[in-house]
């Protein structure tokens, strides 16, 4: 693998991409750079202004740029790097601006009041999860009345995109399609960013494909379709193919291998049924259900075979399998991550058939950064990351793994045993040559996105290579018989029954495979999100694994050191799924307010590794499997990524929805040791639909252990934390109030730091059982989500808080109250909220402390 300067242009250019990422430069700012960068890039400065020898400071200047020369090689070619160091970041700026039209269209609409507007779908459908997804172009925005407030036909907006999200019961893609006219009422919203530690930013994921904007509609009646735009004729005949071939699919195979079919083959997970989904997941090929480099790769392999049994040379092979790659992408919908892919591969098939094996690389990082030039921001793309490392490593990585391969079979013998069958000795011989590149492909891709997966995705399955060397091959028979049958259809159905009806044989096997794996004990591992080193660390060993298995040029490249790359990287490999562990156990105790809308969820990390949980949010009839649950949305996955494989205890402050739902999903998922709660006469039974039976259920059906504490009681974890039990009083105690001055009240206390944890238990008249009690904390959270009656004014002196964070989100009951805020503020407490803030997170190593918000207070 040969060194080219390409590859310090594409990482200069990169480099650009991410510091303007992150630090969000105005775009005038990396312009003057850039333009700097090209002024001496086309000149030699020192000389427009001295010339050798004409002064003494001339003189000085032309040696210290000798030197710098004689070290950098050539001030130019420094000068070309930071170039393109500067078109990256100008180029990213400008795309991280929203569009100045997108203020003017926000602004013109009050909050919560719907407008008319008139659009084309732009992109084919997507469904998923009960939901579709139409991005629109807008055409003209009315008022109520019908008067136009943005009438593009003159001035056309500048405000990008919209996606509008519908209920896909009731409403098929065959009512609405890529290029159609539609007319919707709905109120525009800009998308969810980020709340929590961890989280993934809608905002930013669809800021990338130029959506700004987004959309709600629960009734699919309230849309309706016009008719033709006569978008790109090119698009709609993509998906005029895929609609004929999902046909063909549909009439030769029974309805649920159809789905696996078009999954594979298509990406297209609606027809799907979910216990398949999750067993590809816990299988670790899920991945083999999203059109990417792997699928590309069959495709191509497929391609170039049959180039050379037609020995198609040069030229003719190059196009002829680039425009099979080409097609392919066009029947998939002719989507980003599949021409993202489409083009990487053309590059590589263009250097491989044509001679140049070692420009392969070098093509395929041309091929990445044109894709870049034309979206920057595309490098942020999880689709764009996977498809370029998955291709990566078939060309790269999969060639030497084929090769030892190749090699052992060959030291291995011949088997003479077919000596008088040479028909069948070839026929072998070419199974076990596409076995065997198939394997190698398999292994090079998994290898080459496995930090990737850890990193977005934090579940690692452990079973992951072992399917994929059975799973990869099969899905690409599945795929190539497929398509085959598909384009077969077309002409003459019959034929597609007959390439189908051995189709189904693969399809069924490669189902039962993949419950197999995925019901393996131990299959899958929740992994923490691992650190930016150590994937680059990983990398590096991979980029070095690549060269150790080309062919042996130098005494440094021996066996044993090949063997010791080898075992480091598949060791680091072994390694990742483990970095939570080290990363929770910390002197320091972190509190972590999730933002999860109405309610609260608090996530307590102490010294010495104890996991606790108070609460965890939630929503009113919203069940543990749907798309709106808080568990399955918000506090799983952030406790997945933070690598929390158990929890110690879960503390339910009282009955409410907001408060228990969400934490149904967590006991399902996860290992909890004991469940927490008051202990009452009182047996209040909330709404019908809070969840707490629900939890109670999850909790002794797993075997965990459920306590009733009353004031007094006391929890120690470790030398120096503690928790003490405030409210609610002992049994017996007369109550006349209900179920929210029921709450646990709790203090916990950490050397000189300590937290007051209210529940929803409002503190502004009564008192709290235990009145001698210590009420003194650092930290409070502000009981009721800051509810008129959650403090008064001399619970909060004896309190006496340095910083409040109040739990709240969008709701219809007023709070946080502005007498709560005013008293808080003149009692000079820094107030942190959730519905502005964000998350908030609260360190502490017991004398000093800090707090950190996802977002800054507005002003």
């Amino acid at each position: 693998m040969k060194f080219s300067p390409l590859y310090l242009v594409s990482g200069a250019y990169i480099s650009g991409i991410v510091i303007a990422a992150r630090f969000h430069p105005a775009p005038w700012v990396p312009g003057i750079f850039t333009g700097l960068a090209i002024f001496l890039a086309l000149f030699r400065a020192p000389n427009l202004f001295f010339r050798s020898g004409e002064s003494s400071f001339g003189m000085v200047w032309d040696g210290l740029a000798t030197g710098l020369v004689q070290r950098a090689r050539s001030l130019r070619a420094v000068a070309l790097l930071t170039v393109f160091f500067g078109l990256g970041a100008l180029f990213t700026s400008c795309r991280i601006q929203p569009p100045p039209e997108l203020e003017r269209v926000l602004g013109v609409f009050s909050p919560g009041v719907p407008r008319e507007i008139l659009g084309v779908v732009v992109q084919p459908p997507e469904g998923n999860g009960g939901k579709l997804y139409l991005v629109i172009k807008v055409l003209n925005v009315q008022k109520p009345g019908g008067t136009v407030i943005l009438a593009p036909a003159r001035h056309p907006p500048k405000m990008g995109l919209i996606r509008l999200t519908v209920p896909s019961s009731g409403f098929t893609r065959r009512r609405v399609d890529y290029g159609d006219r539609i007319r919707f009422r709905a109120v525009l919203r800009r998308p969810p960013d980020a709340e929590n530690p961890g989280e993934p930013s809608l905002r930013r994921s669809l800021a990338r494909e130029g959506i700004y904007s987004v959309a709600y509609l629960d009734d699919p009646g309230q849309l309706q379709v016009l008719g033709d735009f006569t978008p790109s004729w090119l698009i709609r005949l993509a998906v005029h193919l895929k609609k004929r071939v999902e046909g063909v699919f549909d009439q030769t195979l029974p309805p649920v291998a159809a789905g696996v079919l078009k999954a594979l083959v298509f990406g297209d997970r609606e027809g799907l049924p979910e216990r398949l989904a999750e067993d590809f997941r816990d299988a670790g090929v899920v991945h083999i259900l999203s059109v990417s480099g792997l699928h590309l790769g069959f495709v191509a392999m497929l391609l170039m075979a049959a180039g050379k049994i037609l020995r198609l040379k040069g030229l003719l092979a190059v196009l002829a399998a680039a425009t099979g790659v080409a097609g392919y992408a066009l029947l998939t919908g002719w989507q980003p991550p599949a021409v993202r892919a489409a083009i990487m591969w053309m590059a590589g098939i263009g250097a491989t058939i044509s001679g140049r094996e070692r420009a392969g690389l070098p093509a395929l990082t041309l091929a990445a950064v044109g894709i870049l030039f034309a979206n920057p921001l595309a490098l942020f793309d999880v689709g764009f990351q996977l498809s370029f490392a998955a291709t990566w490593g078939i060309v790269a990585l999969a060639p030497g793994l084929w090769r030892s391969g190749r090699d052992g079979a060959a030291a291995g013998g011949g088997g003479g045993g077919f000596n008088g069958f040479s028909g069948f000795r070839e026929l072998s011989r070419w199974f076990l040559h596409v076995l065997r590149a198939s394997m190698a492909v398999s292994a090079a891709a998994q290898l080459a996105t496995l930090p990737l997966s850890a990193f977005y995705f934090n579940r690692f399955s452990a079973v992951a290579l072992l399917a994929n060397l059975f799973l990869a091959p099969l899905s690409g028979v599945i795929v190539q018989v497929g398509l085959a049958a598909g384009v077969a259809g077309l002409i003459w159905l019959p034929l597609a029954g007959l390439w189908q009806a051995a189709n189904v044989v693969f399809i069924l096997g490669f189902v039962k495979l993949a419950a197999f794996f995925g019901k393996m004990p131990g299959s899958v591992l929740d992994v923490a999100t691992p650190s930016a080193w150590l994937c680059i660390f990983y990398y590096a060993g991979l980029v070095y694994l690549v060269r150790s298995l080309q062919p042996v040029t130098a005494p440094w490249q021996s066996r044993r050191i090949r063997q010791g790359v080898l075992l480091a990287t598949l060791g680091l490999a072994a390694v990742v799924p483990w970095m939570g562990v080290w990363r929770v156990a910390s002197p320091w105790l972190r509190v972590t307010f999730l933002n999860v809308g109405q309610g609260d969820a608090i996530h307590l990390q102490l010294p010495g590794g104890f996991q606790l949980m108070v609460d965890g949010g939630g929503r009113p009839g919203a069940s543990g499997a749907g798309g709106a649950d808080i568990g399955e949305r918000t506090v799983l996955p952030y406790l997945r990524r933070l690598g929390v494989r158990r929890l110690d205890m879960i503390f339910i402050t009282h009955r409410h929805a907001d408060h228990v739902r969400g934490l149904i999903r967590v006991m399902e998922a996860m290992p909890v040791k004991e469940l927490v709660e008051g202990e009452r006469e009182l047996k209040y039974q909330g709404e019908d639909d809070s969840g707490y039976e629900q939890l109670l259920a999850a909790a002794k059906k797993r075997g965990v252990h459920i306590r009733a504490v009353t004031a007094g009681g006391t929890f120690l974890f470790g030398k120096r934390s503690r928790l003490e039990i405030l409210s609610p009083g002992p049994t017996g105690q007369v109550w006349n109030a209900g179920e929210n001055d029921l709450s646990l009240v709790m203090r916990l206390s950490y050397r000189r730091f300590s937290l007051l944890l209210t529940g929803d238990r409002e503190l502004s008249k009564g008192s709290v059982p235990g009145n001698r009690a210590d009420l003194s904390a650092t930290v409070l959270k502000v009981p009721h989500h800051g509810s008129r009656e959650a403090l008064g004014r001399g619970f909060l002196t004896r309190i006496h808080p340095k910083a409040a964070v109040i739990s709240v989100g969008r709701n219809n009951y007023g709070h946080p109250a502005e007498d709560t805020i005013r008293l808080l503020e003149t009692e000079k407490v820094r107030l942190y909220r959730t519905d502005l803030n964000g998350a908030v997170v609260v360190e502490t190593d017991g004398r000093r402390y800090r707090i950190r918000t996802r977002h800054e207070t507005p002003d």
